[in-house]
Protein backbone atom coordinates (compact mmCIF):
# COMPACT_ATOMS: atom_id res chain seq x y z
CA UNK A 1 0.00 0.00 0.00
CA UNK A 2 1.26 3.45 -0.85
CA UNK A 3 1.99 5.53 2.20
CA UNK A 4 -0.14 8.57 1.48
CA UNK A 5 -3.37 6.84 0.71
CA UNK A 6 -3.93 5.30 4.13
CA UNK A 7 -7.31 5.04 5.78
CA UNK A 8 -7.49 5.95 9.47
CA UNK A 9 -7.67 2.24 10.35
CA UNK A 10 -4.63 1.38 8.21
CA UNK A 11 -2.69 4.30 9.70
CA UNK A 12 -3.54 3.30 13.28
CA UNK A 13 -2.58 -0.36 12.76
CA UNK A 14 0.64 0.59 10.96
CA UNK A 15 1.59 2.97 13.77
CA UNK A 16 0.94 0.26 16.38
CA UNK A 17 3.19 -2.10 14.43
CA UNK A 18 5.99 0.44 13.97
CA UNK A 19 5.47 0.62 10.21
CA UNK A 20 5.63 3.77 8.04
CA UNK A 21 2.58 6.04 8.07
CA UNK A 22 1.54 8.88 5.78
CA UNK A 23 1.16 11.31 8.68
CA UNK A 24 1.33 11.10 12.46
CA UNK A 25 -1.46 8.98 13.87
CA UNK A 26 -3.99 10.86 16.00
CA UNK A 27 -5.34 8.33 18.46
CA UNK A 28 -6.03 7.78 22.11
CA UNK A 29 -6.06 4.40 23.82
CA UNK A 30 -8.04 5.85 26.70
CA UNK A 31 -11.44 7.52 26.75
CA UNK A 32 -11.67 10.82 24.91
CA UNK A 33 -15.15 11.63 26.25
CA UNK A 34 -15.40 14.83 28.27
CA UNK A 35 -18.18 17.22 29.26
CA UNK A 36 -17.69 19.41 26.19
CA UNK A 37 -17.97 16.42 23.84
CA UNK A 38 -21.06 15.10 25.64
CA UNK A 39 -22.69 18.55 25.37
CA UNK A 40 -21.81 18.77 21.67
CA UNK A 41 -22.93 15.26 20.69
CA UNK A 42 -25.87 14.79 23.06
CA UNK A 43 -25.47 11.54 25.04
CA UNK A 44 -24.19 11.92 28.60
CA UNK A 45 -22.92 9.63 31.31
CA UNK A 46 -24.23 7.58 33.05
CA UNK A 47 -26.78 6.75 30.31
CA UNK A 48 -24.03 6.26 27.73
CA UNK A 49 -22.33 3.73 30.01
CA UNK A 50 -25.35 1.44 29.97
CA UNK A 51 -26.83 1.94 26.49
CA UNK A 52 -24.91 0.83 23.35
CA UNK A 53 -26.20 3.46 20.90
CA UNK A 54 -25.28 6.53 22.99
CA UNK A 55 -21.88 5.01 23.80
CA UNK A 56 -21.21 4.29 20.13
CA UNK A 57 -22.21 7.85 19.23
CA UNK A 58 -19.80 9.29 21.81
CA UNK A 59 -17.03 6.90 20.79
CA UNK A 60 -17.33 7.83 17.12
CA UNK A 61 -17.50 11.56 17.82
CA UNK A 62 -13.74 12.02 18.30
CA UNK A 63 -13.18 10.36 14.92
CA UNK A 64 -15.99 12.24 13.19
CA UNK A 65 -15.52 15.68 14.75
CA UNK A 66 -11.81 15.88 15.58
CA UNK A 67 -10.24 13.59 12.99
CA UNK A 68 -8.89 10.94 15.33
CA UNK A 69 -7.68 7.80 13.55
CA UNK A 70 -9.20 5.57 16.22
CA UNK A 71 -12.56 5.10 17.89
CA UNK A 72 -12.47 4.74 21.66
CA UNK A 73 -15.27 5.38 24.16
Amino acid sequence: MAVGSMTPKERFIAALNGQPVDRPCAASITSVVNFELMDLVGPHFPEANTEPEPMAELAASAHDLMGFDSVMP
